[in-house]
C-alpha cells in the first residue's frame, strides 16, 4: 500500500472539486445561496423558536423549526451543519425544515463555534450539551442526529 498523497487526501476531503460542470467556488457559492435561501423561506414560513440557548458560551444557540399542531412526542431531526468546522452556521441551516416540518417533524439547526474561536474539543463538547438540552426540553421526542459536511 503506498502512502496517499496530500494532494489526493485534499481533493477527497472537498466534495466541491468533485463538479464536473462548475469550479470548486462557484459550487460552494451556489450551494451557499441554496441553504441560505431555504433556510430565509422556513423562517418566514414556519413557527420558529430562533437562538435558543443551551448553554453560556456565545456560540450555544439552536434554531427550533415546529410543524404545525407540534405534538409533544414529534420526532426531533437535529441537523448539525457543515463547513470544516470553519464555515457556515445555523443561520444557514434550516433548508430541510419546510418539508419535514410538512410530515411532522421537529427540525433543529445546531450552532457552534466555528473555528479558529472553537477547537474540535470544544464543537463536540457543544453538540453533545445541545443534544443534552433537547432531550431535557423535549422528554417524550424522538431524535435523529444528522452530521453533514458541507461543501467547501
Amino acid at each position: 500500500m503506498t502512502a496517499i498523497e496530500k494532494e489526493d487526501l485534499d481533493y477527497q476531503y472537498s466534495p466541491s472539486r468533485w463538479s464536473h460542470r462548475f469550479d470548486a467556488e462557484a459550487v460552494v457559492q451556489d450551494h451557499v445561496r441554496v441553504v441560505q435561501t431555504e433556510t430565509d423561506k422556513a423562517r418566514a414560513q414556519l413557527q420558529c423558536e430562533l437562538d435558543v440557548s443551551y448553554g453560556d458560551r456565545e456560540g450555544d444557540k439552536l434554531d427550533i423549526y415546529k410543524p404545525d399542531n407540534c405534538r409533544s412526542d414529534a420526532p426531533i431531526f437535529v441537523y448539525i451543519h457543515g463547513g470544516y468546522w470553519q464555515f457556515l452556521s445555523k443561520d444557514q441551516s434550516g433548508f430541510t425544515a419546510i418539508p419535514l416540518t410538512a410530515a411532522g417533524v421537529m427540525v433543529v439547526a445546531v450552532g457552534y463555534d466555528i473555528a479558529p474561536k472553537g477547537t474540535i474539543d470544544v464543537m463536540v463538547d457543544q453538540v453533545r450539551r445541545a443534544v443534552s438540552f433537547l432531550s431535557e426540553k423535549f422528554p417524550l421526542s424522538r431524535y435523529t442526529p444528522l452530521a453533514c459536511t458541507s461543501l467547501s
